[in-house]
């Protein structure tokens, strides 16, 4: 699935290039911006985002945005139905692979979730409720 986004192009990772009609597809790594590669579409340089951040990225991107819509209610229904187990932890969240609740976060997202991928830590993002990151993390 491609990733969406509320820019000019409707895609996360991808930009109008400056000069012209062609678009660039760009990444983080280690806090580095990467350039992927220049295209003659959004859609072909979604594409190529998707591609190169791999399947496990891309699947935790698309969680969180369904889970930052949903009510703690929500997650939990949300999460029966699909047969995804949210996994207790006794931790302060709760949850397993979520933090929280943080002065460090916003008020408004005071959950963070993160996942282990390849040996790296990576941040799946902050959310209003426990739920929500437990949701993203699973």
């Amino acid at each position: 699935p491609l990733i969406l986004a509320k820019n000019a192009t409707g895609y996360r990772g991808v930009y109008k290039h400056a000069k012209g009609k062609k678009f660039i597809c760009k990444v983080h790594d280690k806090g580095r911006k990467i350039v992927v590669g220049t295209f003659d579409t959004a859609k072909a340089a979604a594409q190529a985002y998707v591609r190169r951040l791999g399947v496990d990225v891309v699947q935790a991107a698309v969680a969180k945005e369904k889970a930052c819509r949903m009510t703690a209610a929500e997650v939990r229904a949300q999460a029966m139905t699909e047969g995804i187990e949210l996994v207790r932890s006794r931790n302060s969240s709760g949850f397993l692979g979520v933090f929280g609740p943080s002065a460090s976060h916003s008020r408004n997202k005071p959950y963070s979730a993160h996942a282990e991928v390849q040996g790296r830590t990576h941040s799946l993002g902050c959310y209003a409720t426990a739920e929500q990151a437990a949701l993203v993390y699973s």
